[in-house]
């Protein structure tokens, strides 16, 4: 009898100690895997947020730049691992936007969306799949995922710009606004290419006497340059370059490759009349009824013309001052008049991306931080 009772208590401790070994093998599964987990949510969020910052900073105020923004964010992420799992960030969860910090809300862009408005990267949940370390032993647990998200937003530094990536082929004599009243606009500016040029402004190109092939060029991606800034020489002509009248021509009756902007009327007033003082006539306008209101939005730069506009000599290269934003909405690309309107816009904020100058002539343009993450 006692022989039995012992052999029933030998085998009770067995179970008891085998039950014992699997409970605390599933708490050690357990724990381990639950630290598993969150070191894995720690690298997929450090991922999609180095892939967020770097996708903002390809924001450049174009349609190319858009396209490099989500590139650059799938290539970043692709870059690191979770757990020893590479990160596939599918192209679709990275979304481009608006982001205004006064409401804190995000607005997704579509091809309507200006370019130059477009400010933030939001990369919507994302996961990561991996194996478990004891959990197929312990549950049958044989993998794990995890998600995240993340978005980033090119700030603004409040100050006026000392330079810039991106700009329109022009160059404006400072003393146009030198004398501008605070808080108002110079005039529309008509720049007659042909006959004899008879305003004070020109084609400008940072590398070479402008020929036509490099102003169309950059008309049509604003980028195609070096960085300019401050204390930079700007080449300048007045020739005609009939071709680059007529890229300004498409952009703005909407058959270019880039889709122009509409003119902002809560920005810079009422459409300008066609009446030969604010913009040409509607007989020697290149710009058809139905397009009128489309424009071409840029930095253009401001370069030292002495104090007297009239005496500006374009030829070789004068030295960059400042900088405004253009507005560009009418344009005579053939005939006796070529010419094209712009209207400068030194009230409003505009973001630009370059460096900070607070010594800059003319204007109050925006330039730009580094991207910061936004908690969301």
């Amino acid at each position: 009898m006692r022989r039995m009772e012992a052999r029933s208590a030998r085998r009770g401790n067995a179970v008891l100690t085998g039950l014992m070994m699997s409970t605390l093998l599933g708490f050690s599964a357990l724990s381990v895997d639950i630290g598993l987990i969150r070191v894995a949510k720690t690298e997929l969020q450090a991922s999609l947020d180095s892939a967020a910052v770097s996708a903002a900073s390809e924001l450049n105020g174009t349609a190319a730049g858009r396209v490099a923004a989500v590139q650059t964010a799938v290539e970043v992420a692709a870059a690191n691992t979770v757990i020893g799992a590479a990160v596939n960030l599918p192209p679709a969860n990275v979304v481009l936007g608006i982001y205004d910090p006064d409401t804190a809300t995000f607005t997704v862009a579509d091809g309507t969306t200006p370019n130059v408005q477009v400010n933030a990267v939001r990369i919507v949940d994302t996961g990561v799949t991996f194996d478990a370390i004891l959990g197929q032993v312990a549950f049958g647990q044989a993998s794990y995922g995890v998600t995240s998200r993340a978005m980033a937003v090119r700030s603004w530094s409040g100050h006026k710009a000392g330079s810039s990536e991106c700009f329109l082929p022009f160059a404006i004599p400072d003393c146009h606004v030198a004398n501008t009243p605070p808080g108002t606009n110079p005039p529309p500016m008509k720049f007659t290419f042909s006959p004899t040029p008879t305003d004070s402004v020109a084609w400008g190109d940072p590398d070479a006497n402008p020929n036509s092939n490099d102003v169309r060029s950059q008309l049509l991606g604003q980028c195609s340059h070096d960085t300019i800034e401050i204390g930079d020489p700007m080449y300048v002509n007045e020739g005609s370059h009939t071709t680059a009248l007529q890229t300004i021509s498409d952009i703005l009756n909407n058959s270019a490759a880039i889709t122009p902007t509409a003119w902002d009327t809560s920005l810079y007033g009422p459409k300008p009349l066609r009446d030969s003082i604010h913009a040409n006539l509607i007989t020697k306008s290149d710009v058809s009824i139905g397009n009128w209101g489309n424009t071409l939005q840029g930095v253009v730069a401001l370069v030292d013309g002495g104090s007297d506009c009239s005496a500006v000599s374009f030829t070789g290269s004068l030295t960059i001052t400042g900088f405004a934003w253009g507005v560009v909405y009418d344009v005579k690309k053939t005939g006796s008049d070529k010419n094209v309107w712009m209207q400068l816009d030194l009230i409003n904020d505009h973001e630009i991306w370059g460096e900070p100058d607070d010594s800059a002539s003319g204007t109050t343009t925006i330039a730009t931080d580094p991207p910061a993450m936004v908690v969301y």
